[in-house]
């Protein structure tokens, strides 16, 4: 076995990397045993029989599987949580998501008239003690308490269902948009494969070898034909 270990460390420092990354062609051990010189080297490594391995690094497919994995809600169950029962969903965050609607019922009803300004006061401090579940259970309170007014709240619950309505109609209209957009799309893309596909060159291909026959043909043909002598023009004496 040839002793490579001076070649290996001028090749490593030419190449600016470890001596394990030198990669050194097999059959080329005979002109690599006889570079000794740094330009040598530099001949070697600019004909290809010494070269740099590439850095070998972790690859990250199997993360990026988990990630989309624990995006669709996977590979989240009891074994994977880590910390208290409230580390994913804060207490705060779940107290923020109940009061907040609450609040915004409790001012529309008194904005529309349909409780008074003290119910508006008291419900407001019953919501801030823990009260109220959610705006159906404000709700059925005042109900049970007799606090609504029948008027108003009529009013409003026409209101609601004009906006709900509303809401319902743009959300399909924009669905249907977006199912309009993926279709054209498709269409566009299907035609263009059709266009570009290997049917038109072929035809192309066809139409160039039937001109080029053509050609070709015509060029027999006026080979074929006898040339055409022209009679040389009388002159005036011999007329």
């Amino acid at each position: 076995m040839v002793d490579l270990t001076n070649q290996r460390r001028l090749a490593a420092n030419l190449l600016k990397c470890g001596g394990h990354r030198v990669w050194i062609n097999e059959n080329r051990l005979e002109d690599v045993a006889g570079a000794v010189t740094r330009s040598d080297i530099r001949r070697l490594i600019a004909s290809g029989a010494i070269q740099k391995k590439q850095k070998k690094g972790i690859s990250g497919g199997r993360a990026l599987y988990r990630k989309l994995q624990k995006r669709k809600g996977r590979r989240m169950g009891p074994g994977t949580r880590k910390g208290g029962p409230h580390v994913k969903f804060p207490k705060k965050r779940r107290w923020i998501k109940i009061i907040r609607p609450i609040r915004a019922h409790l001012v529309e009803l008194k904005k529309a008239k349909a409780i008074t300004v003290k119910n508006y006061r008291l419900l407001y401090r019953q919501a801030k003690g823990g009260m109220f579940k959610n705006k159906a259970h404000v709700d059925a309170q005042l109900r049970a308490r007799n606090l609504l007014n029948d008027d108003a709240m009529k009013k409003l619950e026409k209101k609601w269902t004009e906006r709900r309505t509303e809401q319902l109609k743009k959300s399909d209209e924009l669905k249907q948009a977006a199912l309009k957009a993926r279709t054209d799309k498709s269409k566009k893309a299907k035609a263009e494969r059709e266009y570009e596909g290997p049917g038109k060159k072929e035809k192309e291909g066809g139409e160039g070898k039937e001109e080029r026959n053509g050609k070709g043909a015509k060029a027999a043909d006026a080979e074929g034909e006898p040339k055409k002598v022209k009679k040389p023009k009388k002159t005036k004496e011999e007329e």
